[in-house]
């Protein structure tokens, strides 16, 4: 067993917990969903590790960092498809 290496939680008050705790899922989505970007060409939400040069929907140079209701936007498409988990 060793501290979470993802879960902030687990992190800071240094709980013993193994690599991928119960709330490392959160920790990591919400992570991700700081990442979002959109397309100000065709208007496409997507979310990368890194920021994107170009966007992979329409390959216009035209992609910025969302802001916040576009990120609720995405995260309401993400909780629709059922890919978003509760954590």
């Amino acid at each position: 067993m060793s501290l979470c290496i993802f879960c902030t939680s687990c992190f800071s008050s240094g709980s013993v917990a193994p690599i991928l705790c119960t709330g490392s899922t959160s920790a990591i989505m919400a992570q991700v969903m700081k990442m979002i970007y959109v397309c100000d060409n065709c208007h496409f939400l997507f979310s990368r590790t890194a920021e994107p040069e170009q966007c992979p929907d329409c390959g216009k140079y035209t992609v910025r960092l969302a802001d916040e209701t576009e990120r609720q936007e995405y995260e309401e498409r993400l909780k629709k498809s059922g890919e978003l988990r509760n954590g």
